[in-house]
């Protein structure tokens, strides 16, 4: 049975096929078959052919002798015996000569078909007659093509037959012997190239002592060595992590440390200023107040200092205990404040906030207390006020103070703040309170993309403490396996096809269900856990379309988003190539999409960890564009070969008569810089059919098909596929 199973039917057809190399062979085994036996034919009809005349000659010479016989060889007798002879035979005519060549007798079948008759002539001389006559003869041989076609249908016949049985044997030999081990050995390639983590397990079982064997053999060998390679890489990555967090704890320790170090310096060199001052004090005559003064004043920005804005904020909560009071601090928190002492040096900071001191303490009011907390902060108490209103406005003015251009040494400098508010309170128990909830809204407004003010409500702390309950859960939900990756379907504009599609996570948490991204994914960007969520997102999504290259469905790109937080990473690239080999995806399969405002946030490395990110071979484009405040000139300096239309954008063409004026001037712009546009949110038909005829190369969005599951998404290509092709 086992045997029998080799040969039937349905088996070689389903090698046929599932199997191109099946199909090759097959083929070619065919053709062999076909040429050989065609030869073989040739040669076949022209033997018949021959035999079939020689039959007829035969035949005619027993006529012309049968003639002789009766006749003797009395040409009287011959002539009389003609008319007698040849009627139903292959003879149609003959002349007889003598000896010397004279005509003694001669034989004609008189038929009306004679003229349209094959015939060929036969000569036959004394020897072979028997007889003193030479006799030639014109024989019919009209039933011999006839016979040759009869003869070669047979024959064609019996060699498809044979072919076609000389095949399935040689199929299901190769099948057997050859095709069989290959497409095993194939398998296990495939299955060796999506795990290559662990490419020990993929190793193939063959018993063999021939070529296939050793091939198997080799493979195996090289498993093992990819095995042990990347066993060491990721040791050795292991170790680079666990001393990079050992460094960075280090690093943090010894900021602490260096911190402390620094503020007792600082509080030294105060109180030895105080004291030196104290002992002049004692010997002139200053006033203690003028002392005083001096140890509660800032000594860059001449405004209070911390310990002054405590006292003075713990007078103000005193206050609004004994009497009906209202008042409301402020945190101005300077944008970017960093950036100015890298950019133009600490000299130019200090020159910076002793401006800003200036601008500041022209809006107060005696009344009010304006202070410089830290390096980059300012903190006012704003006193006797009627309401938030009044908050409101004088924030608005501190803003629009701050924003207004600075000069320094010729060179301008532009500033703007974020500022939180809250509104003091008799719930507010201590200074410390307050700063507190004035740090939550300075920090909502720093969200807001800074130059904005926020106030502090009681929603804020029940934020930060789900924040903290996200933080926790997120922290244990890689390991535990409930984060999955969701892929959305991008369409190619000019083919209709699916061209590759984005990455992104969803988070089902064992308690609450289904966790929204935005939920989670703010939470994480504020912490180290971007970074493990983004690397585990790329090195599942590209082992995924490893899976589905091994399973047919074709070279699909696939776009994975990146974090601020990732661009900063010094290993950003390190680990890029590093999931690249491991799964063993071609690097021009995988884009990486990077938010604008992530690559203006420290422009010259963004360019340089992008260009090493190129050099790899992977495709770069920016998300969201339009939102965060690149400019033209960092554009083209970007190695990024696609940029994306945001959403709100797309959802400004409401109609078929919409101008859709900023997506128009994005395709525009980018087509000009040799970008292609991907334009993504779409979800109505006309906006589809407007940004295709604008000249989109790329539609995402709901109207095509919303984020879903790897085996939801596999359908749907192949769903898409088979529609394309049923179109054609």
């Amino acid at each position: 049975m086992a045997v029998l199973s080799l040969f039937s039917p349905r088996r070689i057809l389903d090698s046929l096929a599932h199997c191109r190399l099946c199909r090759q062979v097959t083929g070619a085994v065919f053709i062999a078959i076909l040429i050989v036996e065609g030869a073989i034919l040739i040669f076949s009809v022209n033997n018949f052919e021959r035999d079939r005349l020689l039959e007829v000659e035969r035949e005619g010479f027993a006529v012309v002798r049968a003639w002789l016989e009766i006749s003797g060889d009395n040409p009287i007798s011959l002539n009389k015996m003609a008319p007698m002879i040849g009627g139903g035979s292959v003879l149609i005519s003959a002349h007889v000569r003598d000896e010397k060549g004279k005509e003694v007798s001669n034989l004609s079948q008189n038929s009306i078909l004679a003229p349209k008759l094959e015939t060929f002539q036969a000569e036959w001389t004394p020897k072979e007659l028997g007889y003193p006559y030479h006799i030639t003869a014109t024989l019919d041989k009209s039933e011999i093509p006839g016979q040759i076609n009869a003869f070669i249908w047979r024959i064609v016949g019996l060699v498809l037959l044979i072919s076609f049985f000389v095949t399935v044997v040689t199929m299901a030999i190769l099948e057997r012997l050859m095709l069989s081990p290959i497409r095993n050995l194939r398998e296990g390639m495939n299955n060796a190239c999506v795990d290559l983590t662990h490419p020990e397990n993929h190793q193939i079982e063959q018993k063999r002592n021939d070529e296939l064997g050793d091939v198997a053999v080799a493979y195996n060998d090289l498993l093992s060595r990819l095995s042990s390679a990347f066993s060491e890489i990721r040791l050795q990555q292991d170790n680079l992590q666990q001393n990079n967090s050992q460094l960075e704890n280090e690093v943090s320790e010894r900021t602490k440390e260096l911190n402390l170090v620094v503020r007792d310096l600082r509080r030294e060199a105060v109180e030895r200023e105080r004291a030196e001052k104290a002992l002049d004090a004692s010997n002139s005559p200053v006033s203690s107040e003028h002392l005083k003064k001096i140890a509660y004043t800032d000594t860059l920005t001449g405004l209070a200092n911390r310990d002054l804005f405590i006292d003075r904020c713990n007078q103000v909560l005193h206050q609004m205990k004994r009497a009906e009071l209202k008042a409301a601090v402020h945190l101005v928190d300077i944008d970017g404040f960093n950036a100015v002492n890298q950019s133009y040096g600490q000299q130019a900071g200090d020159a910076v906030l002793q401006s800003l001191a200036d601008r500041l303490g022209a809006l107060v009011r005696d009344s009010d207390t304006l202070a410089r907390l830290s390096a980059d902060e300012f903190a006012l108490i704003q006193f006797d006020i009627e309401g938030s209103d009044d908050a409101s406005v004088f924030a608005q003015r501190m803003t629009e103070r701050v924003s207004e251009p600075m000069d320094y040494q010729g060179e301008q400098i532009d500033i703007t703040c974020s500022i939180g508010i809250t509104l003091l309170s008799e719930e507010d128990e201590s200074v410390e309170d307050v700063l507190h909830h004035v740090a939550l809204a300075c920090r909502r407004a720093k969200e807001d993309q800074g130059s904005s003010y926020h106030f502090y409500a009681e929603e804020m702390n029940k934020q930060a403490l789900e924040r903290q309950i996200i933080e926790r859960d997120l922290k244990i939900a890689i390991p535990n396996g409930e984060l999955e990756v969701y892929y959305q379907p991008k369409l190619d504009v000019k083919n209709n096809r699916v061209a590759g599609m984005e990455a992104l996570v969803r988070w089902n948490h064992p308690e609450r269900g289904f966790m929204p991204p935005g939920l989670f994914i703010p939470v994480a960007e504020r912490s180290p856990l971007i970074v493990l969520i983004g690397d585990w997102v790329l090195r599942e999504a590209c082992r995924q379309v490893r899976r589905w290259q091994a399973e047919g469905l074709g070279d699909l790109k696939v776009a994975v988003n990146v974090s601020a937080v990732q661009l900063k990473e010094n290993c950003m690239v390190t680990n890029v190539r590093q999931v690249l080999l491991e799964t063993g995806l071609a690097p021009h399969l995988l884009e990486l999409e990077i938010t604008e405002s992530a690559v203006m946030d420290d422009v010259e490395h963004t360019i340089s960890v992008l260009e090493n990110l190129r050099d790899l071979g992977v495709s770069l484009s920016i998300d969201d564009f339009g939102t965060g405040y690149s400019s033209l000139n960092y554009l083209k300096r970007f190695p990024v070969k696609r940029i994306k239309i945001d959403k709100a954008f797309v959802d400004e063409i409401i109609d078929e008569t919409s101008e859709g004026v900023i997506a128009r001037a994005v395709v525009t712009m980018g087509h000009s810089f040799g970008m292609e546009i991907t334009a993504e949110g779409v979800e109505e038909e006309f906006q589809h059919e407007f940004l295709s005829k604008l000249g989109c190369d790329e539609i995402q969005g709901y109207l095509f098909g919303r984020p879903m599951q790897a085996a939801d998404f596999k359908t749907f290509v192949k769903d898409k596929t088979a529609e394309q092709l049923a179109a054609e």
